[in-house]
C-alpha cells in the first residue's frame, strides 16, 4: 500500500505542475532557474525551498508519519546539492517526458529528492 501512496504522491506533484504554470501567476520556472542559477537570489530560493522540504520530513516524523524522502542521517544537504539534483532531475525527468521551460522548478526538487533518498518500506 505505501508504494501505491508514493505512486500517487508522485502523480499528483506532476499533474500540478502544468496547471500551476498556465495559471500565469508562478515566477519561478525551470526557464527562470536555468537562467539564473548562479546568482544568490536564486540560491536562495533553492536552499529555502529545500530547507523547507527538510522541516516537512521533521514534522512528519513527529507525527509518525511516512517521510517524503530519506537522506542517511549524516548527509547534510547545501544549496549547491540541491541545485545539483534539480540540474539530475531536468537531464533524465520522472517518466522520460522532459519538463516544460514554463513549468515550476518547486515540485522539480521535491521529485528529485524522492528519487535520489527513496525511504525504505516499513515492515507491517
Amino acid at each position: 500500500m505505501p508504494n501505491l501512496l508514493s505512486h500517487c504522491f508522485i502523480a499528483a506533484i506532476l499533474c500540478l505542475v502544468p496547471w500551476t504554470a498556465s495559471a500565469g501567476d508562478y515566477s519561478f520556472t525551470i526557464g527562470k532557474f536555468n537562467e539564473t542559477k548562479h546568482s544568490e537570489p536564486t540560491n536562495r530560493y533553492i536552499n529555502g525551498l529545500g530547507q523547507g522540504y527538510a522541516w516537512m520530513n521533521g514534522l512528519l516524523d513527529a507525527e509518525n508519519k511516512e517521510r517524503v524522502y530519506c537522506p542517511p542521517a549524516k548527509v547534510i544537504l547545501f544549496t549547491s546539492n540541491y541545485i545539483q539534483l534539480i540540474e539530475d532531475e531536468l537531464k533524465a525527468p520522472l517518466g522520460g517526458k522532459p519538463y516544460s521551460l514554463t513549468s515550476p522548478i518547486d515540485p522539480v526538487l521535491l521529485i528529485a529528492l524522492r528519487r535520489t533518498f527513496p525511504c525504505e518500506k516499513k515492515a507491517k
